[in-house]
């Protein structure tokens, strides 16, 4: 008498199924043996590098706020050629840092303290072709390269470097007295129109700014 068929169980058919893909797995694996290792090596290496270079990037960052703050000391103490010093190590030994940035700044002011206005322009500049990552210092720069150039007594250039930050910050706090200074400059050029066209502007899109009397004085002077 023949026997009836055992019905096979859903777990079964599972455990068969796993054990296939086991031996399929095993037979790849060897096939492969020796790329496989090479590409476990691959992955192992890199998650080292980027272990190391996070590490690194912070121990750096550590390192120049560190040396930030003592130039800042110096700075706050007239101690200009000392933070002279210190400022131009930190920028040139920790570049890719936030605090190299910040302390570009701070050289362009040391400098410009110490009414070495070339080199004070150059810093302003290296901080916008370099950071330019802090609306708050990219402004700062940018004044501070047009007041470089008001300086030195070249006040058409100036003019256009202080209009220029001006309308790229118009929202700023600081675009009423950028505009007051194109205009002073464009005076002491003697370019009178573009004076006027500037305190004009400043009088009609500044209104509420302290500094508004002081550009209607200057189209009454020029009127």
């Amino acid at each position: 008498m023949l026997k009836a068929k055992r019905k096979i169980k859903k777990k079964e058919i599972k455990q068969d199924k796993f054990v296939t893909y086991y031996f399929k797995t095993l037979d790849f694996y060897n096939q492969y043996k020796k790329e496989v290792h090479y590409g476990l090596i691959g992955l192992v290496a890199i998650f080292v590098l980027g272990f190391y270079i996070v590490n690194s990037k912070k121990a750096a960052e550590q390192k120049a706020a560190v040396e930030l703050a003592r130039a800042k000391a110096a700075y706050s103490n007239e101690n200009y050629d000392v933070a002279i010093d210190i400022l131009t190590a930190l920028t040139e030994n920790f570049s890719s840092t936030r605090s190299a940035g910040v302390g570009t700044i701070f050289l362009a002011r040391a400098y410009f303290a110490k009414k070495e206005y070339e080199q004070a322009e150059t810093y302003f500049r290296k901080y916008l072709e370099d950071y330019d990552d802090d609306p708050i210092l990219s402004l700062a720069a940018a004044e501070g390269m047009a007041a470089t150039y008001d300086q030195r007594g070249d006040y058409a250039r100036a003019a256009e470097l202080y209009k220029e930050a001006a309308r790229k910050y118009k929202n700023s706090f600081k675009a009423p007295e950028l505009l007051l200074a194109a205009g002073r400059c464009y005076k002491m050029a003697g370019n009178t129109a573009d004076a006027r066209r500037v305190f004009e502007e400043l009088v009609k899109n500044y209104e509420k700014s302290q500094v508004v009397n002081d550009a209607k004085i200057y189209l009454a002077e020029l009127r």
